[in-house]
């Protein structure tokens, strides 16, 4: 039995007896069921904290224009995309509506440039589009007279997805086409395109269509001399591995971990079946000994920073540190 406290804006949760960190415990709130892992250095006894949603964030469809905002993000190359962004977005989750935090991280790694020149080229659950048209601004050889940038995601978002690939077509490389479709992973299309490159960024938060997400891959990636490009931002680890498991046994797919220039190559160092494993040597290493500055005024590990320095303590920069101690790119190709 798990005990829980809610208030407007937290709920808390009391670890019961027998569980031990990595486990996960489930949880009821207003009818939904929640999942939690416990994290590392949590005992029995132990009451998690957990920001719920304010209800006063929800818009309705009609509003969401008065919500929407522009940002710029400069590339490597020196061109700067121009992105409008809703955190109001109507229909699914919303979560396609912002840009999140493993596609910044990927753009600044420098992976997209050093990717192979191919015809076609599919991103999944593009959001807003980041990364898909970060790569069609930053490709410097077009393998033909034309190369297709596929951008999907589920149909509420096309609107919105549509209208930042229209605002960057000006900085779009030569010979460069960058379309947009609606796909819902869920619906099987044994006539689908493959592609030989596919771009995923931030896909795994919602462990439930990982299942969806992999059958997905299977009937569109083409694997011949092909990749898949994965940046994970781990949230949690023990449900989220299962991706890369299923991927690499249903799949036959490789991964391996993105270190390839002095920005990247300082990045989390573990591979796919170690992050977040309590049980892990390396990863409790990691853990213990990544420090992170809490509000210009000391340093704390990754395992002790708590749910009020982050959004009470930390500057923007402290905050981009932590986050991208959670990021890792990876690149997957037939074994």
């Amino acid at each position: 039995m798990v005990s829980t406290e809610k208030n407007s804006k937290f709920v808390s949760i009391q670890i019961p007896d027998n569980a031990e960190p990595g486990d996960t415990i489930t949880f009821n709130i207003d009818g939904n069921e929640l999942e939690l892992e416990i994290p590392v250095g949590s005992k029995v006894g132990d009451v998690l904290k957990i920001q719920l949603a304010e209800q006063e964030q929800q818009q309705e469809p009609e509003e969401d224009e008065e919500e929407m905002e522009e940002i710029s993000i400069e590339l490597l190359n020196n061109k700067t995309l121009k992105l409008v962004q809703n955190s109001c977005s109507g229909g699914h989750d919303g979560t396609h509506g912002l840009v999140w935090p493993s596609g910044r991280f990927l753009i600044e790694s420098g992976l997209l440039s050093n990717l192979p020149n191919e015809k076609s080229v599919l991103e999944l659950g593009s959001g807003l589009g980041l990364i898909g048209l970060a790569y069609a601004a930053t490709i410097t050889t077009v393998t033909s007279n034309l190369c297709r940038i596929v951008l999907t995601d589920v149909p509420s978002s096309i609107d919105l997805l549509q209208k930042n690939a229209t605002r960057n077509q000006s900085i779009l490389a030569k010979g460069v086409k960058v379309e947009t479709q609606s796909l819902d992973w869920s619906k099987s299309n044994d006539t689908m395109e493959t592609f030989p490159i596919v771009l995923c960024s931030d896909l795994l938060y919602n462990s439930s269509s990982i299942p969806d997400l992999v059958a997905t891959l299977q009937r569109c990636w083409n694997p011949e001399n092909g990749c898949i490009v994965m940046a994970v931002r781990w949230r949690k680890p023990g449900l989220e591995r299962d991706f890369f498991q299923r991927t690499e046994t249903e799949l036959g797919i490789e991964w391996q971990l993105y270190t390839d220039n002095d920005e990247a190559s300082s990045w989390c160092p573990l591979m796919w079946h170690e992050f977040g494993d309590p049980n892990n040597e390396n990863s409790n290493k990691y853990f213990s000994q990544t420090m992170i500055s809490i509000g210009g005024e000391g340093l704390k590990s990754l395992g002790e920073i708590t749910e009020h320095d982050v959004e009470e303590s930390m500057s923007s920069e402290e905050f981009n540190a932590w986050e991208r101690a959670f990021v890792q790119i990876y690149v997957g190709k037939k074994k």
